[in-house]
């Protein structure tokens, strides 16, 4: 398969994909964070490194588009058109994962934990957006800091820091 993936900060999880994909083609805004992956991924001849937040100017479609700990940092007014773009870039049968930490705010006094977030989302938030982005759940699974495991919030104690990553297909 072919791989996009958005908000590569160090680009360790592209190069780890590209030991198993066609091509990864990771994108960053930070522009540091870009040119010192070009460094040190260098040897990953299926790996491209590219600087910019600009999604619909990524040509092409992609077997799998991952979205792993970007989407709390969008403004939540954006995150839906975020998403879209990204699904544009799927091919007919491609998949995309999504991966976001779950909301605790209120067991840290109404605060998230990263303040860089902009929202961070519960079950039920998460699964509006996905749905108002014509997206379905083919896969859910909540990751704690020992485990992955599948299901939701209703397996981890309300406290716990936990992540959703879940496995999302075209809805249509």
């Amino acid at each position: 398969r072919r791989v996009l993936d958005i908000g590569s900060g160090s680009f360790y999880g592209p190069a780890l994909m590209a030991k198993k994909a066609n091509s990864v083609l990771g994108i960053e805004s930070n522009r540091a964070a870009v040119l010192q992956a070009k460094l040190t991924w260098l040897s990953v001849r299926n790996l491209h490194c590219r600087q910019g937040d600009n999604l619909s100017a990524v040509a092409g479609h992609f077997g799998l588009v991952s979205i792993i700990n970007v989407i709390e940092h969008i403004p939540p007014g954006h995150a839906m058109d975020f998403l879209r773009v990204a699904v544009e870039h799927l091919d007919s049968n491609g998949l995309l994962i999504l991966a976001t930490p779950r909301d605790r705010s209120k067991s840290n006094a109404g605060r998230f934990e990263n303040p860089d977030h902009q929202v961070e989302y519960s079950e039920n938030t998460l699964s509006a957006l996905i749905r108002t982005a014509d997206l379905r759940v083919k896969h859910r699974y909540i990751q704690t800091m020992t485990e992955i495991k599948p299901g939701g919030e209703q397996n981890v104690h309300f406290e716990e820091r936990a992540w959703f990553i879940w496995v999302l297909k075209r809805a249509a």
